[in-house]
């Protein structure tokens, strides 16, 4: 409205236009994708958010994910009665009558898998890691679950880093391929960090820029943190006259047979005593976390002590993790008094490609597209012309100048750090503008780590 001018004085006038900024998106939000248990059963599969350990507590069981494979038989199968002398977990079950003759059915405990998740998140929030989500995946072979992954993730706009916290890499390698359409370069904005099972193999799925393997695996001091109840103990494997596969839990084997459900309660307190092995990835994720918080995206997440480790399953020197280096895979390595040492920020793209060989270089610019791509989402169906065109340039060019100032840019000035270009006859045609296309070009100077240094000496001889 027109201010009613007719005493002297200054007046002010708002009027509408287009405010455009782009803001500074959080860069280290990462998803787990592993076998948790929800306190309360989901309508359906969905990422949870969790802002710290003692969210997860509340929403989460802290019992792993357990199942017991049992191994059935009668006597008269090859090696059984042997097998019944010397196996202290084999328990004597139920009859089978076979030609008016009474046969006993033979059980012992084949092995028990127990995921390890929970702990692999605990470790997360003991290297600095911050708010994550959580995609409880239980069953690998939930084809529908594997599927939605990507959806699901890109449902939540603030996921950047993906993580499998599981120990068995089969599940592993399922869960990376189900994720993998995330990886493209027609996706903005997501990095996987991934575990090397033996120090050569990698990921094969997605952009292989766009992930990051760590090697070895952690030896903690971490022990289960809680018995699974008998309901969550998922028993496979068990046969007798009633049929196979008959009960699916050790609450429904307590009913029928209390001596070996006993069985199975002794070892599973010995597994509780059991210090805990982990893939790295949890750990990993948390140094990104702390790292991003304090530095910057655009600091490698290295040359950092991990917390809460005890040992590694493998000691690689300096000839070892210089093949590891051309092969993308980072080493973590133990110096002495400085502790368990990330030492490595490359991702797994190949060696000749220097572009995106450093860690802190891809995250940059997934951090610059998605900011960029975000605020510019303003601009859809404004007119497409010159002062559109300067404002959307003008935020652009504020945000990467700030981004030059904390030094995530390489370059005395501005200028040499980056370039905003967008007009017509610069980026875009005639032809351009009338299909409505409005295109901006971006160009970058990262910093990158120094991996490298080299000191030179020099000895000045009296003659």
């Amino acid at each position: 409205m027109v201010a009613d001018l007719k005493t002297p004085g200054v007046y002010i006038e708002e009027n509408a236009s287009l405010a455009l900024s782009v803001s500074n998106s959080p860069t280290a939000v990462p998803v787990f994708i592993g076998k948790f248990t929800p306190n309360t059963v989901e309508p359906n599969q969905a990422c949870i958010r969790i802002n710290n350990w003692l969210e997860f507590t509340s929403a989460f069981s802290l019992a792993p994910v357990t199942d017991v494979v049992i191994k059935s038989s009668l006597p008269s199968d090859s090696g059984t009665k042997k097998e019944a002398r010397e196996t202290p977990d084999v328990q004597i079950l139920a009859a089978s009558v076979a030609e008016g003759e009474t046969q006993k059915w033979i059980h012992s405990i084949e092995r028990i898998n127990q995921s390890l998740a929970v702990e692999a998140l605990r470790l997360y929030f003991q290297n600095g890691g911050g708010s994550c989500y959580i995609y409880p995946l239980n069953n690998i072979n939930n084809e529908l679950a594997l599927a939605a992954i990507p959806e699901l993730i890109e449902q939540q706009g603030d996921i950047t880093l993906l993580v499998c916290p599981e120990t068995e890499w089969d599940y592993k390698n399922r869960v990376y391929d189900a994720a993998s359409s995330l990886l493209n370069d027609n996706k903005v904005g997501y990095f996987l960090i991934a575990d090397s099972p033996d120090g050569e193999s990698i990921p094969s799925s997605g952009t292989r820029s766009r992930i990051a393997a760590y090697y070895p695996q952690l030896e903690t001091n971490l022990t289960f943190s809680a018995l699974p109840v008998d309901k969550n103990v998922i028993i496979s494997g068990y046969e007798d006259e009633s049929g196979k596969d008959k009960l699916k839990n050790l609450d429904e084997l307590r009913k029928k047979n209390e001596t070996l459900a006993r069985s199975i309660d002794a070892r599973l307190k010995q597994e509780q005593q059991r210090q805990l092995i982990l893939p790295p990835s949890s750990a990993i994720a948390g140094v990104y976390c702390q790292t991003d918080n304090q530095r910057g995206v655009w600091k490698a997440p290295a040359n950092v002590a991990l917390t809460g480790i005890k040992g590694l399953t493998d000691k690689v020197d300096d000839a070892r993790q210089g093949t590891m280096n051309d092969k993308g895979i980072n080493v973590i390595r133990l110096f002495t008094g400085r502790g368990f040492m990330v030492w490595g920020s490359r991702t797994c793209t190949e060696v000749n490609n220097t572009n995106w060989r450093y860690i802190p270089v891809r995250r940059l610019f997934n951090a610059v597209e998605r900011d960029i791509r975000q605020a510019l989402r303003a601009v859809l169906f404004e007119t497409n012309n010159q002062p559109t065109w300067m404002r959307a340039k003008a935020a652009v060019d504020h945000y990467l100048y700030a981004l030059w100032q904390k030094n995530a840019l390489m370059g005395n000035t501005p200028e040499e750090a980056y370039f905003v270009h967008i007009g017509q006859d610069i980026t875009m045609s005639d032809a351009d503008i009338k299909q409505g296309k409005m295109i901006m070009k971006v160009g970058l100077a990262p910093v990158r780590p120094a991996e490298f240094i080299v000191l030179q000496f020099t000895q000045d001889i009296v003659q």
